[in-house]
């Protein structure tokens, strides 16, 4: 047991892990013992460092009625967080979600030249909410341009091209959002 710092009284008071045990999540103020006072925010623990991140303002006004209470809680994998606040009128609070991080990128790409074209392959990130890939093509000049979505059951994509200086595959959620992309050259390959 460890403690990340004192819970002010009378504020939020409400943490949850997340599914891998990685992460607590709480919107309660905190006092750390550095003397930082971290209020009215949504924070999170990292439970190996002890290190904790404000990630959003959560702008709400704590009454008496639990519905204006900010009760955070992750994504199942851990990148987003999902709250309540009052930030658009007390009346009706309203639930927002917040970044915490990106999803987890393709593992381990390589670049194989092949009569067919160039072929990327990648292993599958660990990630519950992965709909699909986007391929890019990067050219002399550095500028990736998307070339193709393979969906979550692909893990590869052939370019037919013979002149990019590299290419980078990116991960795509259901949600919309976009992973770590992850680059190779197409010198790799030769």
């Amino acid at each position: 047991m460890f403690a990340v710092g004192a819970v002010k009284k009378g504020a939020g008071k409400h943490q949850s892990w997340s599914s891998d045990g990685k992460f607590i999540v709480c919107d309660s103020d905190l006092l750390l013992p550095d003397g930082t006072k971290l209020e009215g925010f949504i924070n999170v623990i990292d439970t190996a460092t002890r290190e904790v991140t404000p990630v959003v303002p959560h702008n709400t006004a704590y009454t008496k009625d639990q519905a204006s209470h900010a009760h955070p809680c992750f994504s199942p994998d851990a990148t987003k967080i999902v709250f309540n606040s009052t930030q658009g009128g007390k009346e009706m609070p309203h639930m927002y979600i917040a970044l915490f991080r990106k999803p987890a990128g393709p593992v381990n790409p390589v670049l194989v030249r092949g009569q067919d074209g160039n072929r990327i392959v990648w292993a599958r990130p660990r990630s519950k909410e992965l709909a699909g890939y986007v391929v890019y093509r990067i050219d002399s000049s550095g500028k990736k341009t998307a070339i193709g979505e393979p969906d979550a059951k692909e893990t590869s994509y052939v370019d037919s091209g013979r002149n990019a200086s590299g290419y980078a595959v990116a991960s795509r959620e259901f949600s919309g959002g976009y992973g770590r992309s992850r680059d190779r050259s197409a010198a790799l390959g030769a």
